[in-house]
């Protein structure tokens, strides 16, 4: 009756012996509603299934059990626990029911639910920095390109004659160039391997 968490015993026939306080607080149920109740009338079907078949293999194997099952609590809430559970023998060494005990670990459960979610936007952050160093690399080795393709079109655009077909095809170079630029440099924006440039806008004007 002093021990803090739900005990409980059964007879064979799955009818329920005794219970401490522990038991029926955590249930929601009264000393009267648990004399010579079963699993089926205090527990929801689904759940009271799975009881007592554990309860007919404990009697069976006559082995100590130690499992972990959802709990429905007195307020309704679907919980979780671990149950420990033993034969009752009497002094012939005849077996007249079981005796169990229930340790709630919803707070644990829960824990550790929040916990592989936790390594689990940790893998994804993970993955975006992996392909913001890839990007990064690669939009340096890009810039170095365009730097060369954009000088050398440069120098030649100094010396094509103005107005003639070879300085405007070299406009549209220099023109895209730039725009490769631009894009680089959001890429290293996004790899946070460039300081990125705040520039005021006038919304009204976009508008």
């Amino acid at each position: 009756e002093n021990i803090p968490i739900p005990v409980f015993s059964k007879d064979t026939a799955g009818r329920y012996l005794v219970c401490n306080s522990a038991y029926l607080e955590y249930f929601g149920i009264t000393a009267d509603e648990i004399h010579n109740a079963d699993t089926f009338s205090l527990h929801p079907p689904e759940l009271a299934q799975f009881y007592h078949d554990k309860d007919d293999e404990l009697f069976l194997t006559g082995q100590h059990q130690t499992y972990e099952t959802k709990l429905r609590d007195g307020r309704g809430e679907l919980r979780h626990g671990i149950v420990h559970k033993a034969l009752l023998t009497d002094s012939d060494g005849i077996t007249t029911g079981l005796v169990g005990a229930i340790l709630d670990i919803t707070e644990r459960h829960r824990a550790e639910e929040e916990n592989k979610k936790l390594q689990a936007q940790l893998q994804q952050a993970q993955k975006m920095e992996a392909i913001g160093t890839l990007a990064g690399g690669i939009a340096h080795d890009f810039n170095n390109i365009l730097g060369a393709i954009l000088g050398y079109a440069e120098m030649v655009r100094d010396d094509s004659p103005p107005g003639s077909t070879t300085a405007h095809d070299l406009d549209q170079i220099l023109q895209a160039g730039n725009r490769a630029k631009e894009l680089v440099k959001q890429i290293l924006a996004f790899s946070r391997q460039a300081e990125s440039e705040k520039i005021a806008v006038q919304p009204a004007i976009i508008l």
